[in-house]
């Protein structure tokens, strides 16, 4: 099985043969293109992994089809590595504002080569669930276009003087940049808020430090999410196939020029910043998942899984609970009396008076309708019924206020039932909800407004 599709386009033949035998024992699916438009053709119904892109093609030229490939919502976040030609300066300045991923000169050791691909074919995996919450109507309408700013850290050598570097980020990067010593980042970033992005200057004594740096900014929970760019003082293949492989999300090669790193620096930032908003909207959109929109209660699914846990738990000794079934009384007639939105502000209310009168902890949801159970947990039978009178009472206590300024009396009826107190018994949810329905039938029948336990309880 493949582990990944990668795209190698150049307009030499030499050049794809060299590339795709760099690649040969990756196990990767390689596809080969020459010309801009077999490119395009190849992004189309199942684009690759990541696209190795030479700056020459035929009939185009690959800094132009990166611009291309960027300006299209399709394959605009699609990793794209750019190949220029060797030492020229300018052609990585505009690889790196066509939007490209990474940019190599066209002589790069293939071990580099290699440990590019692999780093952004992790990108690649991990961001395959955001990329889940691009193609989820709602979730993708939260993610709003990203500017290119962020908190930086700048962790130059020790004892170096020299403010060139910090000023030359400064003015091109919007967002505030802080320096600190290769000796004592990893103590002083704990102080202030995390960086968005930290770039390393390796240390031209002892090169294997920023290498450490890396490793221990990518493990720590401050910066592992950071966008983390490393600048070399010197090539070194070795020192860059690690620097890749211990996490590095870019490497420049060529020295500290603060116009490249710059370029690099906001890149990074707006990819991190758009990975925010997805794993937010993914946080959002799995709290929704289990939260009853109107109260904001938890659901009927997540109350039954949660309740399972707790049956669970209780089989291991974790004590009795209780189940509470709760209906409000007489609630067809608000709606028809006062119309829905008065209903559902009463729904509304009445669930924020509930959740007040219970302790931190327990669990109160919304089943549908106008009913609610709610789980107290580590209780017996006394602990369970005053509750109940506590959730009844905080609901009838006060008038509930509807839309139009009128204010209603509402009252509600409670079913309770108690797992057994015995660590050996195993309690079963369905039972126990079905326990609490029966004796909340029975509170109802009871004239309403009425506690209830279950017989088995008794």
């Amino acid at each position: 099985m493949m582990s990944g599709r990668i795209l190698i386009a150049a307009a030499v033949p030499a050049e794809r043969i060299l590339l795709r035998a760099t690649l040969a024992s990756h196990a990767y699916d390689v596809l080969l293109a020459s010309s801009a438009k077999a490119v395009l053709d190849h992004t189309r119904g199942n684009p690759p992994d990541v696209i190795l892109l030479s700056e020459t093609l035929d009939g185009g030229c690959g800094i132009d089809l990166c611009r291309t490939l960027r300006a299209n919502p399709d394959t605009s976040r699609l990793p794209l590595i750019l190949r220029v030609h060797a030492g020229e300066r300018g052609g990585r300045l505009r690889a790196l504002a066509a939007g490209a991923d990474a940019v190599m000169d066209a002589d790069t050791a293939p071990s580099i080569v290699a440990a590019r691909i692999r780093s952004l074919m992790r990108r690649v995996a991990s961001g395959a669930e955001l990329d889940e919450v691009v193609r989820t109507p709602g979730l993708a309408d939260q993610i709003d276009l990203v500017p290119h700013t962020g908190r930086v850290a700048l962790i130059i050598p020790a004892g170096t003087t020299d403010m060139r570097w910090q000023i030359g980020l400064q003015t091109r990067v919007r967002g505030p940049v802080r320096v600190y010593s290769d000796g004592t980042a990893l103590t002083e970033l704990w102080l202030g808020d995390p960086p968005d992005a930290v770039v390393v200057v390796e240390n031209p004594a002892v090169p294997e430090m920023a290498l450490r740096l890396v490793s221990e900014l990518r493990c720590r929970s401050a910066t592992m999410r950071s966008a983390i760019l490393l600048v070399q003082s010197e090539p070194g293949w070795d020192r860059a196939v690690m620097a890749l492989d211990v996490g590095v999300d870019d490497l420049i090669e060529t020295g500290f020029d603060p116009e490249e790193v710059a370029l690099r620096v906001r890149h990074a930032l707006a990819r991190k910043a758009y990975e925010d908003r997805c794993r937010a909207a993914l946080r959002d959109g799995a709290r929704l998942a289990v939260t009853d929109p109107l109260t904001g209660l938890a659901n009927r699914r997540f109350a039954m899984d949660r309740l399972r846990q707790i049956a669970e738990r209780s089989r291991t000794g974790a004590g009795a609970f209780a189940v509470l079934a709760l209906d409000l009384d007489r609630f067809k007639s608000i709606n028809d009396t006062y119309g829905h939105p008065a209903g559902d502000a009463v729904l509304a209310t009445v669930a924020r008076r509930m959740e007040g009168a219970l302790r931190q902890g327990d669990l109160l949801a919304r089943m549908g309708g106008e009913e609610f159970m709610a789980v107290i947990f580590g209780c017996e039978l006394d602990q369970a019924t005053g509750a109940a009178d506590r959730l009844r009472e905080a609901v009838s206590g006060t008038p509930v206020p509807l839309p139009d300024g009128t204010e209603i009396t509402v009252t509600i009826s409670i079913g309770v039932a108690i797992s057994g107190q015995s660590a050996t018994e195993r309690p079963d949810p369905v039972a126990l909800i079905a326990q609490a329905d029966r004796a909340l039938y029975a509170a109802k029948a009871d004239g309403r407004n009425q506690v209830t336990v279950s017989s088995h309880a008794a």
